[in-house]
């Protein structure tokens, strides 16, 4: 969304000084989009790429989006209540310098920025940090427009555009709801899915960290609802996380409050504030002791009840009655048992509280579905497989042992060495899935290398369903041992599921053609266009290009660990954006052939994305740019039956070959190249129609170069 700038650099040096040339648009130019668009599926704004003025109010302040730090922001504004009236705002600077810092919910102002796509599905103003936010009034009336479910989302939860995109970016209110689902997120965060009367759902996310739980660190006082409680109303801003018609597996239009006085709640049942068990990893003969808080806001608590179940697919519960131990009738601890079980069982269990209205309400857990407390008995301590297991039944992939300290020991696979990942995984020997795990905060880490055995204590974390062993307070080294990478077919992780890609989170991972013979391609260069997060997917299709596993390479954030150890991205940009390269570019294109790529699997922003650590994980047939004094041209191209093969390989060794490949990574053509330069005729009359990838190669050089032709009837 950048390539705008240099453009803008470029009037700079023009001399103009006022930004007033920049034409002033309403929010409803910049969303608004016809009906028969959407009806086809296009919501994407007319105007993308423009640099524009627009006024609008804040609808909260900037500080309190979770996106925002000393570099980045972001903020919603509107101009009034109806159609396409909302407008999410973003900057990728310290928001002091141009006066975003100092604005409060309420005030109207001026934007300068250039209109971009997120997603796609979410359409942002940038703003240009040059330009000074103008302020036109104070405290303006910020009441929500109420919109009803159904405009927004079906009863499976997929976006309805036609209704909805008018919505997006909008303060609304949504009326009547009930709990259908919570969800919690982070060391004490939650999101819930909500639905009206007809069934309609929407997911109640948490941009502005308003349902933070008390606690937690940092502590928040939003109380978690129960499944089955029912709102008056909620308000807040409408966002979109695409699915349907638009493809991905996003949560449909979404409703983020701002702030405690966007919700209310009716009559509601007991909720259950924190959860916590006596031993993080029991042997068979300790007993679990499990206390729980629980506050009901209306009335007193009367009873409560632990409800635990031995074996994973078990869903027939023992009940047992909890003793209040402390605090009030309206806010006190609770506690009961769960007696000792064998080595290596599986053991989940929930909590339920009645009040003296008789309103029953249980924490996030139902005996079907849904997802309780979990743990596993263990009397050789606790291991990777047990910190990283979910059933997949759950409807959660969080780890039963998250804000737990524990004690495991691995294999490192991914180490933060000079030529290496930068970031540190370690995997559990001889298991097939469940077994590896990022490492976090611990200076020692830096020391470690590949295919050391270690053990590390820590905090395991969960950071929108990435698990982690944060704060580590000990590394030790073991000794040595192996992890040969688990041999996978790319679409496993096409869309996420906890029985199907979950299992290899964090474990190192060759993605393969499940065909013998067989090659891979690179199917999508950038399957976030128009945005580029540097990602680029690999699949065994280039015609279904959806299907496949994500790529991440040479881009490092505060979020985003890939490595900058990795020649192959999808743009030369991340030669020295997001992290300086240490190693020459090479750009990948969609047809490039891919033998098999190698790295460990991370869950980041909503996807599964391979990291590989260095070049010598990516095994891909793809042109070079390393400085090499080569030349190889094909002409003609496009080509009917034969085309000629000029080459001229400098000082190169002359052992080479040229083999052509269809995008299925099938040699279909071979000829020798026995001199330093020269042309050979290559005779293509018999294949078929389409691209085709000829490398050069040489048993003493490797690859050489490559070149791409079309083949026409």
């Amino acid at each position: 969304m950048r390539k705008f700038l240099p453009l803008f650099a470029l009037l700079l040096c023009m001399g103009l000084t006022s930004f007033a040339q920049y034409p002033l648009v309403t929010i409803q130019d910049i969303q608004g989009v016809t009906g028969p668009n959407l009806a086809a599926c296009v919501e994407a704004s007319s105007l993308v790429g423009d640099t524009v003025r627009v006024r609008g109010t804040l609808i909260q302040k900037p500080d309190s989006a979770a996106f925002t730090t000393a570099t980045r922001f972001q903020f919603w504004i509107r101009d009034g209540y109806g159609d396409f009236s909302g407008l999410d705002i973003i900057g990728f600077f310290d928001p002091n310098i141009n006066g975003v810092a100092g604005l409060e919910a309420g005030d109207s102002v001026e934007l300068t920025g250039i209109v971009t796509e997120f997603g796609p599905g979410e359409t942002e103003l940038e703003l240009i940090d040059a330009v000074n936010v103008t302020i036109l009034g104070f405290n303006q009336p910020l009441a929500a427009t109420v919109a009803p479910v159904s405009d927004l989302n079906n009863t499976t939860q997929i976006c309805q555009l036609p209704t909805g995109e008018r919505w997006e970016g909008q303060y609304i209110e949504i009326q009547n709801v009930t709990i259908l689902t919570v969800d919690p997120f982070g060391t004490n965060r939650l999101s819930f899915v909500v639905q009206d009367g007809a069934g309609n759902r929407i997911n109640i996310t948490d941009k502005f960290r308003a349902q933070r739980l008390p606690g937690g660190n940092p502590s928040g006082n939003f109380i978690a609802p129960n499944v089955g409680d029912t709102y008056a109303y909620i308000r807040g801003v409408i966002t979109h996380s695409p699915n349907g018609c638009m493809g991905g597996t996003g949560r449909g239009y979404e409703l983020s409050p701002t702030g405690v006085d966007d919700y209310f709640a009716n009559s509601s049942a007991p909720s259950i504030i924190t959860v916590t068990r006596n031993h993080v990893t029991p042997t068979s003969t300790q007993a679990v002791t499990i206390s729980a808080q629980i506050v009901d806001n209306s009335s007193m608590v009367q009873s409560a009840e632990m409800k635990y179940a031995v074996g994973v697919g078990n869903t027939t519960y023992t009940t047992v009655a909890m003793t209040r131990i402390g605090g009030t009738p309206q806010n006190g601890n609770w506690t009961a048992d769960i007696p000792a079980q064998t080595d290596g069982a599986f053991v989940k269990y929930y909590v339920c509280a009645t009040d003296d209205s008789s309103n029953t309400g249980c924490n996030t857990a139902v005996p079907s579905g849904s997802a309780p407390y979990f743990y596993t008995v263990r009397d050789n301590g606790t291991t990777i497989v047990d910190v990283q297991f979910v059933p997949g039944t759950f409807s959660s992939a969080a780890s039963g042992y998250v804000g737990m300290d524990v004690t495991v020991d691995g294999i490192v696979t991914a180490s933060a060495e000079a030529t290496n990942l930068g970031y540190v995984f370690i995997q559990q020997e001889g298991q097939l899935a469940w077994a590896g795990i990022m490492c976090t905060d611990n200076p020692s880490l830096a020391t470690l290398t590949i295919g050391q055995k270690v053990r590390v204590t820590g905090t395991v974390r969960e950071s929108f369903n990435f698990t982690r062993i944060e704060q580590i307070s000990s590394v030790q080294v073991l000794g040595t041992g192996n992890i040969t990478p688990l041999d996978l077919d790319p679409s496993t992780f096409t869309t996420w599921g906890i029985a199907t890609s979950e299992p290899y989170e964090g474990m190192l991972i060759n993605l393969k053609h499940p065909t013998p013979g067989m090659q891979l391609a690179v199917v999508d260069q950038n399957p976030d266009a128009p945005s580029n997060f540097a990602e680029w997917r690999v699949g065994k299709d280039v015609f279904t290009p959806a299907d496949g596993c994500r790529i991440l390479t040479g881009r490092v954030t505060n979020s985003t660990f890939s490595s900058l150890n990795v020649s192959y991205v999808n743009d030369p940009q991340w030669a020295t954006v997001d992290g300086i390269m240490n190693v020459p570019v090479i750009q990948v294109f969609n047809g490039d052939v891919v033998n098999n790529i190698t790295g460990v699997m991370a869950y980041l922003f909503g996807n599964f994305k391979l990291l590989p650590r260095n070049n010598a994980d990516v095994n891909m047939i793809v042109g070079i740019e390393d400085g090499l004094n080569v030349n190889v041209v094909a002409y003609p191209n496009p080509v009917r039956d034969q085309f000629r093969l000029a080459y001229d390989f400098g000082s190169l060794q002359s052992d080479a070959q040229a083999t052509v490949y269809d995008l299925m990574g099938r040699p279909v053509r071979t000829v020798a190249l026995n001199a330093m330069n020269g042309e050979t005729l290559v005779d293509v009359a018999t294949l078929a129609a389409g691209n085709y990838i000829v490398k050069v190669s040489s048993a003493t050089s490797g690859l050489i170069d490559f070149v791409k032709i079309q083949k026409v009837q």
